[in-house]
């Protein structure tokens, strides 16, 4: 039974990451319509999310997260905008991305991580300018480092393929 435990408490975690993620208020997708959102989007600027104690101990920092981010995005051709230049887009889009990590005794990590691009948004109703999430993508595993690493990336290529299928490089 003690071998199980491990096991079970992992299981356990995801199912409760899981119902997290579900319970969100505001939640889009990478659907065709949330693809639409992206049209136009002259640029993004990065916004990483503090990460936790365990995962900078472990060798994982914000500051790479992003740089990692910014790389990919570079050499896709999507601009990268500063923190300023963000404020003076239309909708101040941003890409957010929150990594949240539980540590194991054996130095892997279960993870839940959520990409989404954040942009104001007029509501039809009355007017009332609100920040929404207009296109997102998430996912959730166990790993070491690496893995986290190769999962954010992933996120990446998936922003990506959504932004260049609706603003596709002439």
């Amino acid at each position: 039974m003690k071998k199980y435990k491990h096991i079970i408490f992992i299981m356990v975690l995801v199912v409760v990451f899981s119902l997290a993620e579900m319970s969100s208020s505001t939640f889009a997708s990478d659907l065709k319509p949330d693809r639409e959102s992206l049209k136009n989007l002259k640029g993004v600027y990065v916004n990483v999310q503090d990460v936790q104690r365990d995962l900078l101990q472990a060798g994982l920092s914000k500051d790479q997260i992003r740089t990692d981010i910014e790389l990919k995005l570079r050499a896709a051709g999507i601009k990268v905008l500063t923190q300023k230049e963000h404020y003076n887009e239309k909708g101040a889009p941003f890409l957010h991305v929150y990594l949240n990590t539980i540590g194991t005794k054996k130095g892997a990590f279960i993870y839940s991580i959520f990409f989404g691009i954040l942009e104001e948004v007029s509501l039809v109703r009355n007017d009332i300018i609100v920040d929404a999430i207009t296109w997102s993508t998430s996912g959730m595993g166990y790993g070491y480092i690496e893995e986290i690493r190769a999962q954010i990336k992933n996120r990446v290529d998936e922003f990506i393929n959504a932004y260049l299928s609706v603003n596709p490089k002439i």
